[in-house]
């Protein structure tokens, strides 16, 4: 009670001069030997995490965790102390009587703030950091095996854990381990990868259910880290993609597209890695065949998730179009520009902006790539016939001002956004923006690559792309 009392006056207290005194205490009882075990002793019998609304409740939790953290970090109590606490957090199957974080989330404890549950389970990463292989060889099977648990508390927990696991452990850099010892972890995950990515496929193909969303959210998180991390070829499973696909497509009509977005960013990460399987035809055809899929719906409303869809079409034109040209029948690339050109000249302004990365990803191809004569024979006159009506009656103010207007009032936003939130991603986008503008505004694509412009509309030669010309 007493230590509730200071953390409420610490937190709480109007005299701010007592603030120094307050931490003092504080601080000396995190540093007494024993503190960690009287934390996980409070953890173990509290009635209360402070999901009541108790502020000294949810003080006290959020303290002894922060005691845990610590205790690992200094490495108090030795690779005993660490074992213990350990399973005093998550027990294996079968074991759980004991566990703090488990037994909360099944519901046999009170319920627990995000804030105090992400703080505990960073201090069983943190202790698997220290453990894991040699001292705790079982610390990664018991997660994995949470994750794929038949009940959802304890798979959702487990997809938590294993999420926050591969973070910490391909992250670059940390406070609690060295050089040697990062490098030491990320060679004994690099031989776990092909059973990963199977849970991952096994989780993320479950997710029908509600109840499911935030085991979906964290193993879709785990696929981003992993893959940005482990440029590996065990990420070209067929299944894999085949699931995040369906994860877009299952959320294209409903109004939360969170999982649909964090499958796209998953699927961009996975093309962006230039991994290529042994069939590419066959790998082309199907990730293809899905890009198309997602252009052909009615999406131009939907401007975030577009601007996403929009990344991962980019991505796609940018590392695999040669291989598009190259598979012929496998699949049409004047296909994918025609439902890209439909985006672009949809009746919704922000369309425009969303769509124009993946245009400028194509000029670049077709300026800089040696084998982009197939561009042209793919699409005779209707790659030139899209970008000329583009620049004609899109990015000129005599043509479209009331449009452009619109994107002039929404950047300005967008820059405010970026300046304030610090979104480098945003800001990077605007410069993306800038220079395509320049680009397409700099004059009409060169002929020799583009095909000829002058009356490439109503040339026969322009197909499906030149078509889509008679009502823009």
């Amino acid at each position: 009670e007493s230590t509730g009392a200071i953390l409420v006056e610490f937190y709480e207290g109007a005299d701010t001069s007592a603030k120094a005194g307050l931490n003092e205490q504080l601080s000396e009882l995190r540093r007494r030997p024993e503190a960690w075990r009287d934390a996980v002793v409070w953890l173990e019998e509290t009635a209360d995490f402070g999901a009541s609304g108790s502020a000294a409740a949810l003080y006290m939790a959020y303290f002894c965790a922060s005691v845990l953290e610590e205790a690992v970090r200094v490495e108090m109590g030795g690779a005993a102390g660490r074992e213990a606490l350990r399973r005093s957090l998550f027990s294996p199957r079968g074991e759980q009587d004991a566990s703090i974080l488990t037994r909360s989330a099944a519901g046999a404890r009170p319920p627990m703030p995000r804030a105090v549950r992400t703080r505990l389970c960073k201090v069983f990463v943190d202790v698997g950091k220290l453990g894991w292989p040699a001292d705790m060889p079982g610390f990664l099977d018991e997660v994995c095996a949470a994750a794929v648990a038949g009940d959802e508390p304890t798979s959702t927990l487990g997809c938590e854990l294993l999420a926050l696991t591969c973070e910490e452990f391909c992250g670059s850099s940390s406070r609690t381990t060295t050089s040697r010892r990062r490098r030491e972890l990320q060679s004994q995950l690099a031989t776990q990868l092909p059973r990963l990515v199977a849970l991952l496929t096994e989780v993320l193909s479950r997710g029908e259910r509600e109840a499911r969303r935030d085991a979906e959210r964290s193993a879709l998180a785990t696929t981003r880290t992993l893959v940005t991390w482990a440029p590996s070829q065990h990420f070209l499973s067929p299944a894999l993609f085949r699931t995040l696909f369906g994860l877009v497509e299952r959320d294209l009509d409903v109004a939360d597209k969170s999982a649909a977005i964090g499958a796209v960013n998953a699927l961009e990460a996975l093309l962006g890695k230039k991994l290529v399987p042994a069939d590419a035809a066959a790998f082309v055809g199907q990730v293809g065949g899905h890009v198309l899929g997602l252009l052909r719906r009615d999406i131009a409303g939907e401007d975030e998730f577009l601007a996403h869809v929009c990344e991962l079409v980019a991505t796609f034109v940018e590392q695999h179009l040669p291989r598009c040209l190259a598979a012929g029948g496998q699949f049409a690339v004047s296909d994918l520009l025609s439902a890209l050109a439909s985006l672009t000249f949809a009746e919704n302004q922000s369309s425009l902006r969303r769509t124009l990365r993946p245009w400028a990803t194509l000029v670049d191809f077709a300026n800089e790539s040696p084998s982009s004569e197939g561009l042209v024979a793919a699409t005779g006159d209707g790659l030139a016939a899209v970008l000329d009506t583009l620049l004609k009656t899109r990015l000129f103010f005599s043509t479209n001002e009331a449009g452009l207007e619109s994107l002039d009032d929404e950047e300005d936003d967008y820059r405010l956004k970026a300046r304030d939130d610090d979104d480098e991603a945003a800001a990077e986008d605007l410069l993306d923006l800038d220079d395509v503008l320049q680009d397409l505004a700099g004059g009409r694509p060169e002929p020799r690559r583009l095909g000829s412009v002058g009356s490439a509309a109503s040339n026969a030669s322009s197909g499906e792309l030149g078509g889509l010309l008679e009502d823009a």
